[in-house]
């Protein structure tokens, strides 16, 4: 979207936004209107849902219920979305380490079967033993392939999911630091980019300066 689009978007929005807030009597600060904008945008479903249910009500808005709403949905989302994303990772990585572990023990039947069948033929003297040796190898072979192919699949679905959690982590990183109302970077975002310039002058033992 081009800047010209979000700074429409943007004025379009406020325009809904204020509307909202002078017909229920809420003062425009910006926490208020940060949940204002946010239930006018319609991307915050619970939040939709808990000022529908005060209207429905008609709970006055004091001071301490603004304060609770943006709390539970606007400044504590951030971080419930962090846990639900570190809780899938956390699943995707167990899940990964049971089939890792399944597949540890398939190899070492494996191996034993290779280990006893070199074993028999060395004894074999029937035609009949050998083919039936044979015939067990194949089997077992055939049973490691069908595991193998299954890891395989699990690699690449894992590969998948980790893609989408990645993209997940770079929308909540760009929500974090970018005033949602003019897509400019946030006070967050200029003291996380002050403390790398502090870092690095530091590392490098150079004086640092600010204008």
């Amino acid at each position: 979207m081009k800047h010209s689009d979000d700074v429409s978007r943007a004025v379009d929005l406020l325009k809904k936004t204020l509307p909202e807030m002078n017909k229920r009597n809420i003062a425009t600060t910006p926490n208020n209107y940060a949940i204002w904008y946010e239930f006018v945008v319609g991307d915050n479903p619970e939040l939709s849902k808990a000022i529908q249910e005060l209207d429905a009500k008609k709970t006055s808005y004091t001071t301490e219920t603004l304060q609770s709403l943006y709390e539970k949905y606007i400044s504590d989302a951030h971080e419930a979305a962090v846990n639900k994303l570190s809780n899938s990772v956390k699943e995707i990585i167990h899940n990964f380490l049971n089939k890792v572990n399944k597949e540890g023990h398939g190899l070492t039947d494996y191996a034993q079967t290779l280990s006893s069948f070199s074993e028999k033929m060395e004894g074999a003297s029937d035609i009949s033993d050998i083919k039936s040796l044979i015939s067990h190898l194949l089997d077992e072979t055939k049973k490691r392939e069908s595991a193998t192919q299954s890891m395989q699949t699990s690699l690449e679905s894992m590969a998948l999911e980790m893609k989408k959690l990645r993209a997940e982590v770079s929308k909540l990183n760009s929500e974090a630091t970018t005033d949602s109302l003019t897509k400019v970077n946030n006070r967050r975002a200029f003291d996380m980019e002050i403390e790398n310039f502090i870092s690095s002058s530091k590392a490098e033992k150079k004086p640092l300066c600010l204008l």
